[in-house]
């Protein structure tokens, strides 16, 4: 067994040398000084305080001819100084220099005994009486005992060291006397499941003794199945008896016991501080509750607000009346049919508004009409100070437009840059517009039936003080949000909020083939999916077979359109079918060539291994911003795959026409000559193929629905029948259990 080894940090790492949990930091041994690579630090790396002193066994290895020194899991040689010094450094980051010298001074026990007395604290680091009090305060009550408790959980061999460094020093202090405050301190962490942490959780209180039906354990494990069965089904509220039966799943597999928990978690189902119980008997988590609330006040404010565009409503009329007909304005709003110039009307009439319609009716350039007369009857925007800097004019321009000006957002990157192309004017996605300095006065949401009530409660939070104007667009019978809720269905069923339905298809025009089998699939009738004969409609197909059938003729006519030169996409259900379309896509849509260079990588730790070519079809799996926050790309955005060097690929992206670089394999990157459903929504093309491969339990009429209404000049389905008919007859939306229209009504 090799001897442990102290070690001092002397340079803290750059970011060059970070990589997620590990970091290369220079060190001193002795009187050498070592580069040494730790798997994972018990802090983030780049946090790190020079002079910080380390206990671990170090290992020494040769690498490419060079010697390399590791170490595995260093632990603090004082825990208790660790843990308060990098709290505070945490909190404070302008103090990390005067921490830094205690730490080199040796001064732990200095800071400990000052920590909870302010007049020391004032003296030893140097502050003011009030930032003292400040310091203190945000310690949570520090007690030396406290610490000493916290401090020995980078000890505990239990809690992987990633893990504990992720908790503040408060928590740490609250997960020494509950091993399941631990659940509630990761709740948000992206680097842990929630599964793993429960399980971690019950290996602590299991080693410090507590009994299987322990009420903090029976809180922690309700909550978690009632957040997993919510996320399968889509609800908000669900029944106690599918909670139970899953948390006794994982409770009796985490710790095996003889005592029977069931009695005890319906017990905590009927209210805790964490679990809300409605009157009909149905649960949720206190989060979820609270969200749906603050979703229903904050309609409820904003629909009480008054009119919100008065001068565009103005304009709209005095257009619909006969006058002033020859402006762009005009010339808009008068192409548009009827139904479409009532929506406008509605939506600068109300300071909340729904418009809907199926795919392909003109809910875009409804939006597109609506923001040019927005825009139209804006106020000029003032000259501005002669000695203002390019910072403060370009902050002058968006406050004007946010105060102005119709904001356009959408959940998706994707939707996002489609509502661009449509509109004319830059959209941003709704996490985007979370961040943006300036508040908007007036904001469209599209694609709303992929909003969750969460996304849209945080938007609110945010940027809904100075609103006076909500225009929600969306189709509610395309798939629904990715996490649970049904933000547009519930909108549209309270009843509450004016709502203009489209019912005329512009996208493939009135009679159409496609128009007529896609309503007949959104309504639920069999004649949707009523299998063609080959040559009956080059429209509309619907062709039953098996899987592997199914892939084999989507390929053939996805062939045939490539050679005729023809626009198309092609869809699938699941992650799996997509790869392998992608896969033989790629053999005849961008073959191998002497003059395109490829490289071989897996995708996420795959077995399988896929090529990368010049000239590839990708899109971008994640939003991606240059210096200044510059967008390069979205979530959803395609590009082009322009060059390869090494093991770096170059992406052009087609929306914005940015660069970008990538390593092979990276999960943030995937071919796109097939895209998924999900992936699809919002676009369309002259051509759409589509298979359907999904186990019938999970197949849903607005997945069938969104991949049969993609295409302009034809739509292709290929599936099962069974399959096709269990798409038909389920849909995702009744099942997802929520209280938000009942709360609105």
């Amino acid at each position: 067994m090799q001897p442990s080894i102290t070690f001092t940090v002397v340079a803290a790492p750059n970011k060059k040398l970070v990589r997620k949990t590990w970091a290369v930091v220079l060190c001193q041994i002795g009187n050498r000084k070592v580069h040494i690579e730790a798997s994972r630090w018990p802090a983030p790396p780049l946090s790190l305080l020079l002079g910080s002193v380390f206990n671990s066994v170090l290992t020494q290895k040769d690498y490419h001819g060079k010697k390399r020194y590791f170490v595995s899991d260093p632990k603090p040689a004082d825990s208790a100084f660790f843990d308060l010094s990098h709290q505070l450094a945490s909190d404070f980051p302008e103090l990390r220099a005067r921490l830094g010298k205690l730490v080199k001074r040796n001064a732990g026990k200095s800071l400990l005994d000052a920590a909870a007395d302010p007049v020391k604290l004032k003296t030893l680091l140097k502050v003011s009486a009030k930032r003292a009090e400040k310091i203190i305060l945000s310690l949570g009550g520090f007690t030396l005992a406290g610490v000493d408790a916290a401090a020995a959980l980078n000890d505990e061999s239990i809690i992987p060291v990633n893990m504990c460094s992720e908790l503040k020093l408060s928590d740490k202090i609250e997960v020494a006397s509950n091993p399941y405050h631990l659940c509630v301190a990761l709740q948000s962490s992206e680097c842990h499941s929630k599964l793993k942490v429960l399980c971690i959780a019950d290996a602590l209180a299991k080693s410090r003794g507590l009994s299987p039906d322990d009420p903090n354990r029976l809180e922690a494990h309700a909550e978690f199945a009632i957040n997993r069965v919510c996320q399968q089904t889509g609800s908000y509220w669900v029944p106690p008896t599918s909670v139970v039966t899953e948390a006794g799943k994982h409770m009796q597999k985490n710790w095996p016991s003889d005592v029977s928990t069931e009695p005890a978690v319906r017990t905590a189902l009927q209210g805790t501080a964490r679990i809300v119980c409605e009157q009909d008997g149905s649960v949720s988590t206190k989060k979820m509750a609270e969200t749906e609330h603050r979703v229903a006040v904050w309609v409820t404010r904003l629909a009480s607000r008054g009119p919100p565009a008065p001068k565009a409503l103005a304009l709209a009329q005095h257009i619909l009346d006969g006058g002033n007909t020859s402006s762009p304005c005009a010339e808009a709003l008068l192409h548009l049919d009827q139904t479409q110039q009532a929506a406008v009307i509605s939506a600068l009439s109300n300071p909340v508004s729904i418009i809907t319609g199926r795919a392909g009716t003109g809910k875009s350039s409804v939006l597109a009409v609506i923001e040019m007369l927005v825009d139209a009857t804006a106020s000029p925007i003032s000259d501005g100070s002669v000695i203002d800097t390019e910072a403060k004019a370009l902050q002058r321009v968006h406050e004007h437009a946010a105060a102005h000006h119709l904001t356009l957002a959408a959940p998706t990157g994707k939707a996002a840059n489609r509502l661009t192309q449509l509109t004319g004017k830059r959209a941003s996605t709704i996490h985007s517009s979370l961040y943006q300095q300036v508040s908007p006065t007036r904001i469209a949401l599209d694609e709303t039936s992929m909003l969750d009530p969460l996304l849209f409660r945080e938007l609110m939070d945010e940027k809904g003080e100075q609103l006076r104007m909500l225009l929600i667009v969306g189709d509610d019978a395309q798939l629904p949000s990715v996490c649970p809720g049904a933000f547009l269905r519930d909108l549209i069923a309270s009843g509450r909020l004016p709502c203009t339905a489209l019912t005329i298809i512009h996208r493939t025009g009135p009679g159409s083939v496609i128009a007529e089998r896609a309503s007949a699939i959104a309504r639920g009738e069999d004649g949707g999916i009523a299998p063609t004969v080959d040559g009956e409609d080059a429209a509309w197909t619907v062709s039953v077979g098996s899987v592997d059938t199914s892939k084999m003729r989507a390929l053939q006519r996805a062939r045939a359109l490539h050679h005729a030169k023809e626009p198309f996409i092609v869809l699938a259900q699941t992650n799996h079918t997509v790869e392998l379309l992608n896969s033989e896509l790629q053999s005849f849509m961008n073959p191998p060539s002497p003059n395109k260079r490829e490289v071989l990588a897996s995708l996420n730790n795959d077995k399988g291994r896929r090529v990368w070519r010049e000239n590839d079809i990708v899109v971008a799996t994640k939003n991606h911003y240059g210096l200044g926050g510059q967008r390069i790309c979205t979530n959803g955005e395609k590009g082009e795959l322009i060059s390869i060097v090494g093991k770096q690929i170059t992406v052009k992206f087609i929306d914005g026409g940015h660069t970008h670089t990538f390593t092979p394999g990276t999960p943030d990157l995937l071919h796109a000559y097939a895209l998924t459903a999900h992936r699809s929504q919002g676009s369309e093309e002259e051509h759409a193929i589509a298979v359907v491969d999904m186990y019938e339990q999970f197949q849903s009429r607005e997945s069938l629905y969104t991949i049969a209404s993609r295409g302009k000049a034809s739509t292709a389905i290929f599936g099962e029948a069974r399959k096709l008919y269990a798409a038909l007859h389920r849909t995702s939306r009744d099942q997802r259990q929520t209280m938000l229209a009942q709360r609105l009504m």
